[in-house]
């Protein structure tokens, strides 16, 4: 069983819900050792075609900042990777962010946890 006194809670923002065809756009993950904040990584990812008004009216996140700040997934997703090392994962939802990952990160199989399982079993 995985150690969760040491984890990264990721979120990812998507340009659509279904992983084999749509990008992601932006991650966001923080780093926990023994419920303390130790590191942060926060990228876009510019996914070279516009967004749709529903995804930047849900993400708030707009093409002009994609443009601006926004890095290419090959990058992102490279120090990502190197991010997430061999520690584990927390999602909210993660069977949707874990989709993704599967398709950006060849290989990955890594521990997680779902709080949104978590709380509907503690709370049904």
């Amino acid at each position: 069983m995985a150690d969760f006194n040491e984890f990264i809670a990721v979120d990812l923002e998507t340009t659509g819900l279904h992983p084999a065809t749509d990008q992601i756009i932006e991650i966001g993950a923080a780093h926990f050792i023994d419920g303390e904040l130790k590191h942060t990584f926060s990228e876009l990812i510019n996914p070279d075609f516009p967004l749709s008004i529903e995804i930047v009216e849900l993400t708030g996140i707009t093409d002009g900042m994609l443009v601006q700040d926004g890095r290419t997934s090959i990058e992102v997703i490279a120090e990502f990777s190197e991010f997430i090392k061999n520690i584990p994962l927390v999602f909210h939802n993660g069977s949707f962010d874990t989709e993704f990952l599967k398709r950006f990160i060849p290989g990955i199989e890594k521990s997680f946890l779902d709080t949104k399982i978590l709380a509907r079993t503690l709370y049904p």
